[in-house]
């Protein structure tokens, strides 16, 4: 998705042939629905893209008096070749598709090509979605500046491809044709419809989405802009990216998402304010999306199965009690409760807050990786098709980049919010807990907690700790990837280190062979 007017390169191509120019956005609910757990309908996203389209409406009409089509068929390649005809198009013209399958994929634009050029019309699209082409990055294995798959290599492969082009100008002007096609209208796509109770009552889960964001291109660019700016929070970022509050990030995740934002004007901004010499980790952020994609195009199931395929058959946690109290933020450890909670309200929480619930639910309750991903999907507003799998694969460890550090949901409060101010606002319940135990509120003594109004279990207003000795939580679900592993003992060298096969269009020079990825230390040296 490109959802914008500036930088956009389909766009000016269209208006730069002198021609009428019709603006479709054409959708099928039976691709959607192939995807199955991965469908975009239903989901927070799906809410967020319906307000993003109906801001680019606006947009179009203010800007150049345009209509912006809606079109929903069995196929979006039949879709569009019946709209093309409608309008006597010879050409059609769009952004890369940058998933491998889906609405949104390559494949669909593929079949998008043959059908319009086996009917005549030419079909063109342009490269506006990520940095650079990840189809012709290619890293080099042969020497070491990394493990395979993580950020290092890749950015040194990516760095070697031609600059990213400059943001390419707002389209002046588009001829508005003399007769519109077919408008199905936005409510056909259902993006924004809402479920029933029994009783007949909606659900309105989208009002709080709407009073947390301003979704529009606007606001995409102003926030950037804030943040770049003398005394915005760039400054602060290499500090501060941790606090919950998302007080020293941007919170543009899901406009670059739908690319309400252009990544390629981000980062020409970026650069013009110094960036890299203010924040090395923000620096490379575009660079780390880049390789998420890179990542999803090479492992196309990714989504549902391990990248360290040996890692499939590794015993899980299968209670639903448990993984439900996760996601309705019912765990017992306060900031975990407060991100989950924010996450189900707004559609959004923090990385760091992301991170410490997906450790608390892979490390420490030992469930699989695909149910966080699968709720985060099915949440999140900014949820990316590849950032997210790659997120959960390496929260998980079967991703490429297993992580190398922990996070203790118990004690990541003093840092992530040291005043309380956000788990006060998220956990209302323990607001009047003095500081000292706000984090652990299982410490408070009982006359603390009585006097706050704070009553813990289940007949109380707060959840017991759903797990109480982290620790050997944790070493048991180390436990279980490294029994795993023995039984895999052919996908592992004999420094310790996991194998995997290199898929075709990775490296310069290593496709095909079985090569060592990242492995945590407790692992290798057991």
């Amino acid at each position: 998705f490109d959802l914008r007017l500036h930088d956009h390169p389909a766009l000016r191509h269209a208006a730069q042939r002198r021609r009428p120019v019709h603006i479709v956005f054409a959708w099928s609910d039976e691709e959607d629905a192939a995807q199955g757990d991965w469908q975009l309908a239903g989901t927070a996203a799906a809410f967020w893209l319906h307000h993003a389209i109906a801001s680019l409406g606006a947009s179009l009409r203010q800007k150049y008096g345009q209509q912006l089509v809606v079109r929903t068929g069995k196929t979006i390649a039949a879709t569009l070749l019946q709209a093309a005809k409608e309008a006597d198009a010879d050409e059609v013209v769009t952004s890369s598709a940058c998933e491998p399958a889906g609405p949104a994929g390559r494949t669909t634009d593929a079949d998008v090509k043959r059908t319009l050029e086996a009917a005549g019309i030419r079909f063109c699209s342009f490269n506006s979605f990520l940095l650079q082409d990840i189809t012709e990055v290619r890293v080099d294995m042969g020497t070491y500046r990394g493990h395979f798959g993580t950020l290092t290599p890749f950015h040194h492969a990516h760095m070697t491809r031609p600059p990213v082009p400059q943001p390419a100008p707002e389209a002046p002007a588009l001829q508005v044709p003399c007769k519109a096609i077919g408008d199905e209208g936005i409510d056909a796509l259902g993006f924004a419809r809402m479920p029933l109770r029994k009783d007949g009552s909606v659900v309105d889960w989208g009002t709080p989405i709407l009073q947390a964001w301003d979704i529009s291109e606007e606001a995409a660019l102003a926030t950037l802009r804030r943040f770049l700016a003398p005394g915005g929070g760039l400054r602060r970022y290499e500090k501060d990216r941790q606090l919950a509050d998302a007080s020293a990030v941007t919170r543009i995740s899901p406009y670059l998402r739908f690319g309400m934002l252009s990544c390629r004007l981000m980062y020409h901004e970026m650069r013009a304010a110094g960036a890299k010499e203010q924040s090395i980790v923000y620096w490379r952020r575009l660079v780390w999306r880049d390789l998420a994609y890179w990542q999803l195009m090479l492992f196309p199931q990714m989504r549902n199965e391990p990248i360290r395929a040996h890692y499939a058959g590794q015993t899980w946690n299968q209670d639903p009690k448990a993984l439900e109290k996760w996601q309705r933020g019912q765990t017992g450890y306060p900031l975990v409760d407060a991100g989950m909670r924010e996450l189900w309200t707004t559609g959004w929480m923090a990385q760091n807050a992301r991170m410490v619930a997906a450790i608390l639910l892979c490390e420490h309750l030992n469930i699989h990786w695909v149910e966080g991903e699968r709720w985060f999907h099915h949440t999140l507003v900014d949820a990316d098709q590849a950032i997210n799998p790659m997120m959960w694969q390496n929260a998980g460890k079967s991703g490429l980049d297993q992580w190398n550090f922990t996070m203790n949901a118990a004690t990541a409060g003093r840092t992530q919010d040291p005043r309380g101010e956000y788990i006060r606002r998220w956990c209302p319940e323990l607001a009047k807990l003095p500081q000292k135990f706000l984090h652990c509120p299982w410490e408070a003594p009982e006359h603390v907690l009585r006097e706050a109004g704070v009553e813990i279990g289940p007949r109380g207003n707060y959840p017991e700790r759903i797990v109480i000795d982290l620790r050997a939580a944790a070493k048991k679900s180390a436990d279980a990837i490294r029994e795993q592993r023995k039984r895999c003992r052919e996908w592992i060298n004999d420094q310790g280190y996991d194998l995997i096969r290199l898929p075709s269009g990775a490296t310069l020079a290593h496709d095909g062979q079985k090569f060592r990825v990242f492995t945590k230390p407790e692992y290798r040296n057991t």
